[in-house]
Order: structure tokens, then C-alpha cells, then sequence
């Protein structure tokens, strides 16, 4: 589960990253096309030119508009935001809790954690595998720690509560 919220939440990261880079492009060029029609009206250049620039910076504020990238890379940054934060709350049971709560109070932190990833990633915009790429190679490269926590002091049942946790992940 550590590595599934890591991932997922550099993925929406990375799609957050892609997007804000559509949206300033897109505005760059929008701009630039409108300054450029103003520009040839006022050097009176021709009204052709001047037409040209004008469509297609209306062309460009149209796609702008469609297309909503500003609106996109927010959702991806909410999303990566909130899987950062359940990451955290994951590795304090797991740091804090483990060694001390009974079996069946961590299974159910453990399963809230679970349903309320489950309810993050439904809420959230989808990602592309080319995203996922990205934040994997970030991750490999270790620009991103998985924030590991050393593993809790044995205590009585602590074995069987890692086998049996661990294989719920």
C-alpha cells in the first residue's frame, strides 16, 4: 500500500507538472498571436495580416478554453496532495501503531486507510502511463524518498502482525 500511494502520487504530480506546461504554452502563444494582430493594426501592415493574427489568436483562446490544462493541473495537484497526506497518516500506524494497537484495531486502520485511497482515486482525474513513467523514473533516481520508516521494535505477536499485514498490501 506504501508503494501504491507513493506512485500514484507522484503520477498526479507529474500530470499536475504536464499540465501547468500545456497552460503556459498555450497562453504564451495566445499572447503573442493577439499582441502581433494589435501590433500589425496599429503599424497598419495590412488588414490580411492583421485577420490572420486575430483568428488564430481567437483559435488559441478557444483551445485554451476547451482544453481547461490550469484546471486539470490543479485536480492532479489536489489529488497528489491528498494521497501525500494518507501516505503519512499510513506511515505513522505503521510507526507508531504497529508495535502497540491489537491486531484487529490495526486491520481496521489499515482497511480506512484503504477505503479512503480507494475513495481519493475515485474522485481523482485518470493519469497516463507516460505520467506514471515519469514519476517512476523520478522515484528510481531517488529524487523522491519513500519516506520509509524503520521497522517496529518486536513485541509480543509483532511477526505475525507483519505476515498478516503484509499480506494485505
Amino acid at each position: 500500500m506504501q508503494d501504491d500511494l507513493l506512485y500514484t502520487e507522484k503520477t498526479h504530480f507529474a500530470s499536475a507538472e504536464h499540465y501547468r506546461r500545456i497552460h503556459r504554452i498555450l497562453g504564451i502563444i495566445t499572447t503573442v498571436l493577439s499582441t502581433a494582430a494589435a501590433a500589425t493594426i496599429v503599424a497598419d501592415l495590412g488588414k490580411a495580416l492583421a485577420g490572420i493574427l486575430a483568428l488564430l489568436a481567437a483559435i488559441m483562446s478557444a483551445v485554451l478554453t476547451f482544453m481547461s490544462p490550469e484546471k486539470s493541473a490543479e485536480q492532479h495537484l489536489g489529488a497528489g496532495r491528498q494521497l501525500g497526506a494518507l501516505r503519512v497518516r499510513l506511515r505513522q500506524v505503521i510507526g507508531l501503531d504497529l508495535p502497540t494497537l491489537p491486531l484487529k484495531e490495526l486491520r481496521r486502520s489499515i482497511s480506512d486507510l484503504a477505503a479512503e485511497k480507494a475513495a481519493i482515486d475515485g474522485a481523482s482525474p485518470g493519469t497516463s502511463s507516460k505520467h506514471f513513467g515519469s514519476a517512476r523514473k523520478k522515484i528510481k533516481s531517488g529524487l523522491f524518498d519513500k519516506d520509509s520508516v524503520e521497522s517496529p521494535p518486536p513485541g509480543p505477536g509483532a511477526e505475525a502482525r507483519n505476515i498478516e499485514l503484509s499480506s494485505e498490501s
